[in-house]
C-alpha cells in the first residue's frame, strides 16, 4: 500500500499524518510526505530529513512558489506526479483554513482529483482521499475516521516532531511574515488523547473523509 500526504509547507504533512505514518510504515507500507512550497534552503529542511528517518517515510519538497499553486502548469505537474505515483491513499489539507496557502493546497488537490477521475488506467477511490487535522484548518473540520495509536507510536511521532525547531520553540513566521507563537506540543498531545477517549482507547489520530458532493 502507498500513502502520500501533501502539505503546503514543511512539517504540515508530519503534523497531519505523522501518527498514521508511524503505524503503517512499521508494516512495510510505502509512505511519502510532500511539501509543495518547501525547498532545500528552508531553515527546517534538515529537520524534515531527520524526522523522516524516525517516521519511516520519504519526504520531498517540490519548491513551488505559493503564488503559483493554482497555475495551470502546477496543476498539470502535480496531476502527472500523482498519476505516476498511484497512491492508494491521499492525505492533504482541509479547506476550512485561515491560512491562504493551506486553502490553495486544498483546492489544488480538488482540481487534480477531478482530472484524475476522467483519466482511465488509474482509479483512486475517493473514499481513500482524507483531510488531516491541522490547527490552522479547523473551520468545520469534523472527523469521521479515527485511527487508534499505541503509546509507543505516539511517542515516536512526537520524537520526530521534536526534530523541527518551530515545533520545539513553538514559534514561526505566519503567512504575513509576523512572528507568531503557538503551543504545538500542547495542542497535538491533547488532541491525540481526546480523540482516543472519543472512541474508547488511549490515543487516536483523526481524518475527515472525502464527500462526493464537493466535486459537484
Amino acid at each position: 500500500m502507498k500513502i502520500i500526504a501533501i502539505g503546503a509547507h514543511i512539517m504540515d504533512a508530519e503534523l497531519m499524518a505523522g501518527g498514521l505514518a508511524v503505524k503503517y510504515s512499521s508494516f512495510g507500507h510505502e509512505i511519502k510526505f510532500i511539501s509543495l512550497t518547501g525547498n532545500k534552503e528552508d531553515p527546517i529542511y534538515n529537520d524534515m530529513k531527520r524526522a523522516e528517518k524516525i517516521l519511516g517515510v520519504s519526504s520531498e519538497c517540490l519548491q513551488i512558489r505559493k503564488e503559483d499553486l493554482l497555475k495551470e502548469s502546477v496543476i498539470n505537474d502535480i496531476t502527472v506526479f500523482l498519476l505516476k505515483e498511484k497512491p492508494d491513499f491521499l492525505i492533504t489539507h482541509w479547506g476550512g483554513s485561515w491560512h491562504p496557502t493551506h486553502r490553495k493546497t486544498h483546492f489544488l488537490i480538488l482540481e487534480i482529483l477531478q482530472r484524475i477521475l476522467k483519466i482511465s488506467g488509474y482509479s483512486l477511490s475517493l473514499e481513500n482521499v482524507l483531510f488531516g487535522e491541522n490547527f490552522e484548518d479547523l473551520k468545520e473540520f469534523s472527523p469521521d475516521l479515527y485511527i487508534p495509536l499505541e503509546e509507543e507510536e505516539v511517542n515516536k511521532w512526537f520524537l520526530a516532531l521534536e526534530e523541527f525547531r518551530i515545533f520545539r520553540e513553538e514559534k514561526s513566521l505566519d503567512f504575513k511574515g509576523n512572528l507568531s507563537y503557538f503551543p504545538y506540543k500542547g495542542f497535538y498531545k491533547s488532541m491525540v488523547r481526546v480523540h482516543g477517549l472519543e472512541i474508547g482507547v488511549n490515543y487516536a489520530v483523526v481524518f475527515k473523509k472525502w464527500q462526493m458532493s464537493r466535486l459537484l
